[in-house]
């Protein structure tokens, strides 16, 4: 009897460990993709965040947004790349982003090139994830107060 009480207790045991491991990995995951509260630090990401134009923002306010009668754009999702572009290619904004992210409040380092009204610029900048809808992911950077909006669809 001795024997089946000792053999009982280690399975109970192990039966135990199993289960703890697995409810830890459960909520392990699930933390993972709660999203994150972000904080409004500045009017202008306040303003940028009430917006829902896709394209890019400079403090707030539209620079180049997504005009289907004059523009082009693309998404690859595989190379986490996005861009518009006038028909003629001579405005432009391009981004590469590390990767898209799955919640808020997570920081995506990008490549971001624009050509605007003669103005160019090509910079990596660490943008914030501070917005997320089925259909579009607003991205900003509370250094600069630049802003994207991205259609994922």
């Amino acid at each position: 009897m001795k024997q089946s009480n000792y053999i009982y207790g280690r399975l109970y045991g192990k039966t135990v460990l199993t289960v703890f491991i697995c409810v830890l990995f459960v909520l392990i995951g699930t933390l993972s993709c709660i999203d994150r509260k972000i904080k409004i630090d500045s009017p202008e990401k306040a303003v940028f965040l009430e917006s829902t134009e896709e394209g890019f923002y400079r403090a707030g306010i539209r620079i180049f947004t997504y005009n289907e009668t004059k523009h082009q754009k693309s998404f690859n999702k595989k190379r986490n790349t996005f861009r518009l572009q006038t028909d003629t290619q001579n405005e432009y904004i391009h981004i590469v982003f590390d990767a898209i992210p799955r919640n808020t409040g997570v920081n995506i380092l990008s490549q971001v090139e624009y050509c605007y009204e003669g103005e160019a610029s090509s910079q990596t900048i660490l943008f914030e994830c501070s917005k997320m809808t089925s259909r579009q992911v607003w991205f900003w950077d509370s250094n600069d107060k630049i802003g994207i909006i991205l259609c994922t669809e």
